[in-house]
C-alpha cells in the first residue's frame, strides 16, 4: 500500500481578526494517518495547497518553503524503504516523528539515541560492550562525524588510524570497519541517510594465529598447577585446566551448575550461541571436578567453579604462567584453542571437535587443523609403506 502525505494549513484567527493558518503534515499509510505540526504559521492567502508551496518572500515563508522541501526529499527516502523492507505503520511513524533531523544528525546521536537503544532489545550486553568500544575508537579518531562524511576514502583514512596509532592487528581492524558497515546499513534501512557509500567496501577475514598450548606443554602445566599450594592461583589454575579438557568458553565456566553435570556429561546452552552442547568428561577433567567438589552434596543450582571477572582471571593466568614456566601468554581463549589442537593431535575426528565445541560450521573447527603441522607429517608418514 503506498505512502500519501499532503502539506496543509489548519485555519486559526488571530487578535487581529487576520485569517491564519498552522502548516500542517498528514502522511496516510495503511489507512491510518499521521499528523505533524511544522511550527509555521501563515496567512491563509499565502498558500497554495495545490502546489504545496508558500506564495511570498517573507522569512516565515521562506522557513516554510524550506521545511515542506525537506520534509517532501525525506518522504519520498521513506516511499523507497516502506516499499523494500516491508515497513509497518509503526515504522512509518517512527522515522516521521525524527524526521526533522534527517540529513542533520550526527552519526554519534544515531548510535547513541536510535542504535544502541535498539539493539540492547535484541543482542548480548557483551555484544552492546563491542559496539560501545567502537564507538570510543570512532569518535577518536573523528570526534564530530557526520553520515556525509562516511565514505571509501574515510574507510582507508580510518583503517590506516587503526593499525598505525592504535596498533590494531588486522583482524582488529577488519572487525572495526564490518561494524561501521553494519551501523551504516542499519541507518539507511532505518531512514537516517539517503545513501550508504561504505555497502560495498571490502573487508577480510584474516586466519590469524591462536595461542595454544601443545600436549607436552599442558601435561607440564597440569603437574605444576597440582604442585601449587592451597590457594586462589591453584583455583584459577584448575579452572584453566578444566577449560583445557572440555573447551569451554569462560562465560560457559562461570555459569556451570551441578545441574549441568549428568552421568559424567556436561549438558548446558552456551552464552555466545544459545545453542546446546553436550560434552562427555574425560579423566582428567573429572579429576578437577572431584577437587573442587564441596565436602558436602553440592545442590543442583551450586555453581562448580568460583569464577571471578574475566580480567582479574586473566591477571592470574598471567601469574600462573610465570609461576610454572610457561613462556606463553595464559587466557581462556588460549583454554579453548589448547582443547581444539590437542584434541585433534590425539586423533579425534575434526567433526567430533566441531560438535564438542559447539561450532555451528565445521569449517570454524578446520582453522585448528590447518595450523597442526605435526599432525600432517604423522599423517603423511602412513605413505612410507
Amino acid at each position: 500500500m503506498p505512502i500519501t502525505y499532503k502539506f496543509y494549513l489548519r485555519s486559526i484567527t488571530n487578535f487581529h481578526k487576520l485569517q491564519r493558518g498552522a502548516l500542517y503534515l498528514r502522511v496516510t499509510y495503511q489507512r491510518k494517518s499521521i499528523v505533524k505540526s511544522l511550527g509555521v504559521i501563515l496567512p491563509v492567502e499565502h498558500y497554495d495547497e495545490h502546489r504545496q508551496i508558500v506564495l511570498a518572500n517573507t522569512p516565515e515563508a521562506i522557513k516554510a518553503n524550506a521545511l515542506i522541501n525537506e520534509y517532501m526529499q525525506m518522504l519520498k527516502l521513506i516511499y523507497h524503504h516502506a516499499a523494500l523492507f516491508s515497513l509497518t505503520f509503526e515504522d512509518i511513524k517512527e522515522r516521521i516523528n525524527t524526521i526533522a533531523q534527517y540529513g542533520k544528525m550526527e552519526f554519534f546521536t544515531f548510535l547513541e539515541k536510535y542504535y544502541i537503544p535498539k539493539k540492547l532489545k535484541a543482542v548480548k550486553s557483551s555484544s552492546i560492550k563491542k559496539y560501545k568500544a567502537e564507538l570510543l575508537k570512532l569518535k577518536a579518531f573523528k570526534p564530530h562525524l557526520r553520515f556525509s562524511d562516511i565514505t571509501p576514502e574515510f574507510i582507508v583514512r580510518y583503517k590506516y588510524w587503526l593499525r598505525h596509532h592504535r596498533r590494531n592487528n588486522a583482524n582488529t581492524t577488519e572487525r572495526s570497519i564490518r561494524s561501521l558497515k553494519t551501523i551504516m546499513k542499519a541507518a539507511y534501512e532505518m531512514g537516517f541517510t539517503a545513501v550508504n557509500p561504505i555497502e560495498n567496501v571490502p573487508t577480510k577475514r584474516l586466519n590469524g594465529q591462536r595461542a595454544y598450548l601443545s600436549k607436552q606443554e599442558l601435561i607440564d602445566l597440569h603437574q605444576k598447577v597440582h604442585q601449587l599450594p592451597q590457594g586462589r592461583l591453584r583455583e584459577v589454575g584448575l579452572i584453566f585446566l578444566f577449560a583445557c579438557y572440555t573447551g569451554l568458553r569462560y562465560s560457559d565456566i562461570k555459569q556451570l551448575k551441578y545441574a549441568h553435570l549428568q552421568n559424567d556429561t556436561i549438558r548446558l546452552k552456551m552464552v555466545k550461541t544459545e545453542e546446546e552442547v553436550v560434552i562427555p568428561l574425560n579423566n582428567r577433567a573429572r579429576q578437577i571436578l572431584q577437587m573442587v567438589q564441596p565436602a558436602q552434596a553440592p545442590e543442583p543450582k551450586q555453581y562448580v567453579f568460583r569464577v571471578l571477572s574475566n580480567q582479574k582471571m586473566n591477571k592470574h593466568l598471567k601469574t600462573l604462567a610465570m609461576e610454572c614456566d610457561l613462556q606463553k601468554h595464559l587466557t581462556f581463549h588460549v583454554a579453548r584453542h589448547t582443547f581444539a589442537t590437542v584434541s585433534i593431535e590425539v586423533g579425534i575426528p575434526v567433526e567430533v571437535v566441531s560438535k564438542l565445541l559447539g561450532h555451528s560450521d565445521i569449517k570454524t573447527t578446520m582453522i585448528y587443523a590447518r595450523i597442526l603441522d605435526p599432525v600432517k607429517k604423522k599423517e603423511m608418514e602412513k605413505w612410507n609403506f
